[in-house]
This record gives C-alpha cells, sequence and structure tokens, in this order.
C-alpha cells in the first residue's frame, strides 16, 4: 500500500476510484469528476491537501484538509478543515486511518498550517482524539417558527432531518458578491470569508437550493429544505456590509420571505459565535445538536484559541 499527496495534474486517472471508494465508505450515490474538481481543485484559498492510501491503482482511503484561514484578533492565522475523511471497506480494520491523519497532519505542517479543524461523524471522533485532537463544544442549532400554524400542525415533523430542495444554480444572480468586502474582525478566532469564496461555494457548483440577500445592511445566503410537510430556511452566513453594524433579524427573514416562503428558520452557529445573543432576544431556541467538533495546533501560539471559535453554518462545507 502506497501513501501519496494527490497530484492534480498527474493522478487525474485515480479520480474515478477516488470517488468510487467515497461512495462505498459514506454509502452516498457517486459523485461526479465536474464536483471533485469543484470541491478539491478550485477554492480560491487553494488546492485542498488529499493525502490518499493506494493499492495498484485502487484508493483505499483518504484524508482531506481544504485551506481555510482565520482571523485571531485581526491577525490570519493558517489554517485547514477536513473536507474529506473515509477509508474504502475493503481495506478497513488495518490501522489505514490513522496513518492517514499522520500523514496529512505532516504535509499540513510542511505547509505552514497552523490549526486543523474536523466535524467527525460518531465514528471517525474516537480515531482523531487518539491522534490527539481536542474535541470542543459541539456546533449549535437555533430554530425558530416562522409559520406557527403549520408548526403546530406538523409538530411532530420538526424532529424529522432536514432534506435540502435540489439546485436552483441557474437561477442566481452570478454577480451576487461582487461588491461583498472582506472584514479583518477584531475579535476572538473566527472564519476568513472573501467574495471569491462565496462565489465558489455558492455560484459555481449545483449543491442546494440557495437564497442569497443582498441588502445595504447584510449580505445573506440560506439553503431551503424540507422537514416532512415544513418548508426550512437554513440561514448558513450573515455579514453585516459594515463592521459593528447592528442586524435586524426582523428586516432579514421579512427579505428572506420575499423570495420564497418558509415555516421554520434555522440557524447553525459555534457555541461561541457572535450571532447567538441576538438569536436568543429574536426568541430562536436552541435544539439538540448530535454534531461534533474538534481541533488540533500544529504551531504553538498563545494568541490561538480554538475553544472560543466564532463561525456560522458556512464553515460546514457540505451546506
Amino acid at each position: 500500500m502506497e501513501l501519496f499527496i494527490f497530484q492534480f495534474n498527474r493522478d487525474e486517472h485515480l479520480i474515478d476510484s477516488f470517488l468510487e471508494a467515497a461512495s462505498k465508505a459514506h454509502g452516498d450515490p457517486i459523485k461526479d469528476r465536474k464536483w471533485f474538481h469543484w470541491k478539491f481543485a478550485q477554492s480560491p484559498y487553494g488546492e485542498t491537501l488529499l493525502a490518499c492510501a493506494k493499492v495498484q491503482d485502487v484508493i483505499a482511503g483518504c484524508v482531506g484538509l481544504g485551506i481555510q484561514d482565520f482571523y485571531q484578533d485581526g491577525v490570519l492565522v493558517k489554517g485547514a478543515i477536513s473536507y474529506e475523511t473515509f477509508v474504502n471497506p475493503e481495506f478497513q480494520g488495518h490501522g489505514l486511518f490513522k496513518k492517514l491523519i499522520a500523514y496529512a497532519e505532516e504535509e499540513a505542517k510542511k505547509k505552514g498550517i497552523e490549526l486543523l479543524l474536523n466535524f467527525p461523524n460518531n465514528n471517525s471522533l474516537p480515531g482523531f482524539l487518539r491522534m490527539g485532537w481536542s474535541q470542543m463544544v459541539g456546533p449549535k442549532y437555533y430554530l425558530k417558527a416562522h409559520n406557527l400554524l403549520r408548526c403546530l400542525r406538523y409538530i411532530t415533523d420538526i424532529k424529522q432531518s432536514f432534506v435540502p430542495l435540489p439546485s436552483n444554480l441557474h437561477q442566481l444572480d452570478q454577480d451576487a458578491f461582487v461588491n461583498c468586502k472582506e472584514q479583518i474582525l477584531q475579535k476572538s478566532l473566527v472564519q476568513r470569508v472573501t467574495p471569491e469564496y462565496l462565489t465558489w461555494r455558492f455560484l459555481s457548483y449545483p449543491v442546494g437550493h440557495y437564497v442569497i440577500i443582498n441588502s445595504e445592511e447584510v449580505y445573506s445566503v440560506a439553503r431551503v429544505g424540507k422537514r416532512g410537510h415544513l418548508t426550512e430556511l437554513q440561514i448558513l452566513v450573515v455579514l453585516p456590509q459594515r463592521q459593528k453594524q447592528h442586524i435586524s433579524w426582523r428586516r432579514l427573514l421579512k427579505a428572506f420571505r420575499k423570495e420564497i416562503p418558509f415555516d421554520l428558520v434555522g440557524v447553525p452557529t459555534s457555541a461561541h459565535c457572535s450571532l447567538i445573543p441576538s438569536l436568543k432576544r429574536n426568541l430562536f431556541l436552541s435544539v439538540p445538536n448530535r454534531g461534533h467538533e474538534c481541533y488540533k495546533l500544529l504551531a504553538e501560539k498563545e494568541n490561538i484559541c480554538p475553544n472560543k471559535i466564532d463561525y456560522q453554518a458556512i464553515m460546514a462545507h457540505t451546506y
């Protein structure tokens, strides 16, 4: 078995095997090659570090780290988050997952990456903890009924899983983020978000049904899905047009309502997200969330405080 870093100009012939192995491991339909290139090669922050294992030309597993920088008190922190983690079922049970994590960390250090962040499932969390990763307070999920009568009528549907609607990419304004400006915030560890990143995430590949609000007050993106009979607006990011600008949830939800009808509003956040006080004031309720979160520092810096990270749902790259 050979461990290697996937090179996009060298390893094109391995993509189909990669997609097939990931499908088997996750139990999901096989994705296409366009998705592979979009996800791993086209981010404006740089190519994903794909630490892979293969037997001849069969992919046995992968730990993929997508470049994602942060700001800590206004200072850039070079980081990466987990974009892909799997071991082909045919090669499980031989310690490959541990080897791939160690290999990915070693290569990340060579690239000067200082912080790694991951959102593991129940199966992979123990493996990361055994490799010296630190578990954090899990992400939060805030929910509010918008159409109270329908929510009461179908109250049991609220417990059903969120199922995203099909992509509406062809209906979205391709220039939606042209005038959006990056903000370098002077506060605890926060995700770096640029206009180029937003365009890549939401306007370059058909992933979900998105609604984009571009007002004088905020930029905001939500995806739309169903919980049984109920339609949920899941807000992925809210970016004030100016630093320290107050966010009016009433005006924001009114703007979304003009674009699409919905019954519920969901807002996934980190445990220390700066949106939480305003969510509570607007009667959003924290509901149980089974997600996990862990990190590892690759550089010893006293100013990096992962336990107080401030992020919104856009951090979870599958949204």
